[in-house]
């Protein structure tokens, strides 16, 4: 699990790592260097990526993020970051069941196998 909001950078590597199943989420505001190592091993090694995106990432929409999300085993998000990812910081849109059925095909046509929205006190799969 990569989780640790300090203001460095992660330096770390995993060349002696036989994990098969990495859980990623937020890691501060030096984050792209750990994300493009952990897409690295988990393509390399074809291990399984549970993704949280933090703020961060989700603000920045950038290719590796949207990389990470394609081979993720696991999508968490809340319904805000999903609507975010999908349609932009604007959109606001009415919170109906077929909304979030919207969000949730939306982000497996990304990718990821398995998306779980929480939604306030709900959560949706």
């Amino acid at each position: 699990m990569l989780s640790e909001h300090v203001q460095r950078e992660h330096n770390f590597n995993f060349e002696t790592t036989s994990a098969n199943f990495v859980y990623l989420t937020s890691i501060g505001n030096i984050w792209q260097n750990a994300y493009q190592k952990t897409l690295d091993f988990i393509k390399q090694k074809k291990a399984i990526l549970a993704f949280n995106p933090g703020t961060l990432q989700i603000v920045d929409k950038g290719r590796l993020v949207f990389d990470l999300i394609s081979i993720s085993e696991y999508l968490f998000v809340n319904k805000e970051e999903a609507e975010h990812l999908l349609y932009g910081v604007d959109k606001n849109l009415p919170n109906e069941e077929t909304d979030i059925k919207k969000l949730l095909f939306g982000l497996k046509s990304l990718g990821a196998k398995n998306v779980l929205i929480t939604d306030s006190e709900r959560v949706l799969f």
